[in-house]
């Protein structure tokens, strides 16, 4: 009898370390995946990672393209004005945009020379100083 149950306990240990190998063999099979399914999101996430910096250098670029834009779209509409008092004949003096003093001021401000901003705004350059002398003096 003590025989019969030392068999039955020795084939119940074999069986439970027979499966806990086979779970075990599972389980790194399974860790093996997910690893590789982290290798492969860690991929992904760096490639949208760099193309989000991409997206931001080209949308910073495109704002300063249209703020060049704006700037030209001021110049246009200065040299549309002269012309136009010029095709008329007048001699009066043409009243200006008070915006366009904030222009000069913002434009002497970021650097720009006195001669470049009186190319950009239309006006000459002693009206340009005038100006920027002007507004420095309040």
């Amino acid at each position: 009898m003590e025989l019969v149950i030392i068999t039955l306990i020795g084939i119940v240990v074999t069986a439970l370390l027979s499966g806990t190998l086979i779970l075990s063999h599972t389980l790194k099979g399974e860790l093996s995946h997910l690893r590789g399914e982290l290798s492969s999101l860690r991929s992904k996430y760096e490639d949208l990672r760099l193309e989000n910096e991409s997206l931001k250098r080209e949308l910073k670029r495109i704002e300063e393209s249209i703020g060049r834009v704006n700037e030209l779209e001021e110049v246009v509409k200065v040299l549309i004005e002269k012309r136009d008092v010029k095709e008329s004949g007048s001699t009066k003096k043409v009243e200006r945009d008070p915006m366009l003093d904030l222009k000069i001021l913002s434009l002497h401000r970021k650097g720009y020379s006195i001669r470049k901003i009186a190319e950009i705004v239309g006006l000459s350059k002693s009206t340009v100083h005038r100006i920027i002398k002007k507004a420095l003096e309040k």
